[in-house]
């Protein structure tokens, strides 16, 4: 009789071989067949690609840097309930607020549908890579790059830089994988942003690795005073509860889960 952790552990390669074929169905209907294998390669060991490349997806054209998880974040089948619902929802809004945009996947979707993007990101080799993919796509009418992240004030901070793993850089401790590095935050209230200013309809999607609360509290004023705002948020590292608890300061809003780590929540009259 198979044991429970037996069990697990077939479950685990089972998902894993799952998820990589979602990957492999991207990179054949690209032609990408050297993704292939590095995603093969990186299923089996944790090792990525060795060179620098440029490749095309299903998500648009990415500059991919070596020895990361570049090509995972450039693939349509990553983070695929979030993408999904996203592409719903970018229809109904004027303006995206990427926050922690890393290499700029959402807010290369979202200028292919015509949606004008605010994308932030503090990490300057992401920050690098962000414009490369942008120039790529021809999107530089549609997409405004900032390099600093938001938070509840104007600062200056240490973050820890993991190599392989860029957009996980996070200015906590615990995450101590590689180079410490000193990045720009801004209060998103006090940027006054004319794009924000003239819209009524803005989608927002926040995912910086625990800090998502210094955010939401930076753009307090905003969330506030616009009547049609929907956010995405990754869960993960502040906690579900904690984000709706301070969400519901302002103003009324409905939630709804998108995964396990990701929740929605939009504003309601």
């Amino acid at each position: 009789m198979m044991s429970s952790i037996e069990n697990l552990s077939y479950l685990n390669i089972f998902r894993k071989f799952f998820i990589f074929l979602r990957y492999l169905s991207d990179n054949l209907s690209n032609n990408e067949y050297k993704l292939i294998w590095i995603s093969f390669k990186y299923l089996i060991s944790k090792q990525s690609n060795v060179k620098n490349m440029l490749v095309k997806t299903n998500n648009g054209i990415f500059f991919i840097r070596k020895n990361t998880i570049d090509f995972k974040l450039a693939n349509s089948a990553y983070e695929i309930s979030v993408l999904k619902r996203f592409k719903a929802l970018l229809p109904l809004y004027q303006v995206f607020i990427d926050v922690g945009a890393n290499i700029g996947t959402y807010s290369l979707i979202a200028a292919r549908y015509g949606v004008k993007s605010i994308a932030f990101e503090p990490i300057p080799s992401n920050f690098c890579s962000l414009k490369k993919n942008i120039k790529l796509n021809n999107f530089d009418n549609l997409i405004q790059p900032l390099m600093f992240g938001l938070s509840e004030k104007k600062e200056q901070v240490d973050f820890n830089f993991d190599p392989l793993k860029p957009g996980a850089s996070s200015i906590h401790p615990h995450k101590r994988m590689g180079d410490i590095i000193n990045v720009q935050l801004e209060e998103f209230d006090q940027l006054g942003l004319n794009e924000i200013e003239m819209a009524e309809n803005i989608l927002i999607k926040i995912d910086i690795e625990g800090m998502e609360l210094n955010a939401l509290k930076g753009m307090r004023k905003m969330l506030n005073q616009k009547k049609n705002i929907c956010l995405i948020i990754e869960t993960k590292h502040s906690g579900a509860k904690n984000i709706k608890k301070l969400i519901k300061e302002y103003g009324n809003y409905e939630f709804e889960n998108i995964d396990e780590f990701n929740m929605l929540a939009i504003k309601t009259i």
